[in-house]
């Protein structure tokens, strides 16, 4: 296992095999983690990284190397212990997040580069393209469509189902610009607070690289890997507390001085917000279950709530609050 991740970060420099090395990178240490425990597993890395560092260097090979350990340690560890997907995915993506986001400012001082002028530069011109390409447009949009309506208000021909019909369009551009708004205002604010975006590419990551394991593990027969059983995957009580006085906190002393500490609370808000997307998409597949839907169904249940973005982190909140699911199958028990 060790001899095979040294190949494939080989290969990572092969126009063919540079975005398959990537994903396939943690897959083996993750495999012999699971069969052989955490002993072996961590031996395993450091030899890697030994093997690496000899043929590679030191420098750049550790720290390319350093967050799919990282993964490695994380998915073979939980598989070994038969620790729950919900909490090896929690914990990593939180503590992965915090491993990248710190090889990414290590890398900047160790190249001379202001990464927070590198992001917000980036992240600018990012905004200023969304904007030219969605908001711009949707504005012209709708200055158009005032002008129709204004018009046919004076206008003594126009019958009252055009004008109904004008409104009701020009009433959902409204809509769609302040949901448009409301999303550039989300990448601003996430260009100031960047810790929740290397959150949620390690969730990805660790995502994609669990169902690469499970796949690679039931074909080769290695150690068993516990069931995902997204359905009942619930946030604890305690951290939606904690959510909820980040975010107190947040709008509180978001106009005094402590810049530091606003930006800390609002990466931590953001982080969370994402996860309790997952755990509000998780009561939804427990409805969906429950009521029995066929997979299509359940698909397009997904593809339906993926719109409705903020209705599901309410959704996880109040879940993790005041326990839905429990409540759920009370009624339904009393209704029997």
């Amino acid at each position: 296992m060790v001899a095979l991740t040294v190949v494939l970060y080989a290969t990572k420099g092969l126009p063919l095999f540079s975005i398959a090395s990537i994903f396939l990178l943690p897959v083996p240490l993750v495999l012999l983690g699971s069969e052989k425990g955490p002993k072996i597993l961590m031996m395993a890395i450091a030899c890697v990284m030994v093997c690496l560092a000899l043929s590679f260097g030191w420098i750049s090979s550790i720290i390319y190397f350093l967050l799919f350990g990282a993964i490695s340690l994380i998915l073979g560890v939980g598989f070994y212990y038969k620790i729950s997907l919900m909490t090896i995915f929690m914990i990593g993506a939180v503590s992965l997040g915090g491993l990248s986001y710190f090889e990414f400012q290590f890398g900047g001082e160790l190249l001379g580069i202001e990464t927070k002028k590198e992001l917000d530069l980036a992240g600018n011109k990012m905004v200023e393209h969304f904007e030219e390409t969605n908001l711009t447009p949707l504005k012209e949009s709708l200055d158009k469509s005032m002008k129709e309506y204004l018009e046919l208000v004076n206008s003594d021909s126009t019958s009252p189902q055009i004008l109904e019909e004008k409104k009701l369009y020009l009433d959902d551009l409204k809509k769609r610009e302040l949901v448009v708004l409301d999303l550039v205002k989300r990448i601003r604010e996430l260009i100031t607070s960047p810790m929740p975006l290397f959150m949620m590419s390690s969730f990805f990551m660790l995502f994609l690289t669990f169902f690469i394991s499970v796949w690679m593990a039931k074909r080769f027969r290695f150690g068993d890997v516990p069931p995902v059983d997204f359905s009942n995957w619930q946030c604890p009580g305690i951290i939606s507390w904690i959510f909820v006085i980040c975010v107190i906190g947040t709008s509180y002393i978001s106009s005094s001085d402590f810049s530091g500490l606003v930006e800390i609370m609002k990466s931590i808000s953001f982080t969370m917000e994402f996860m309790y997307f997952l755990f509000g998409l998780s009561f939804v597949t427990f409805l969906a279950m429950r009521w029995k839907l066929s997979r299509t169904s359940r698909v397009l249940l997904y593809l339906v709530s993926l719109f409705y973005w903020n209705f599901l982190i309410m959704i996880g909140l109040m879940d993790s609050l005041v326990n839905m699911r429990k409540l759920y199958i009370v009624d339904v028990n009393k209704g029997a």
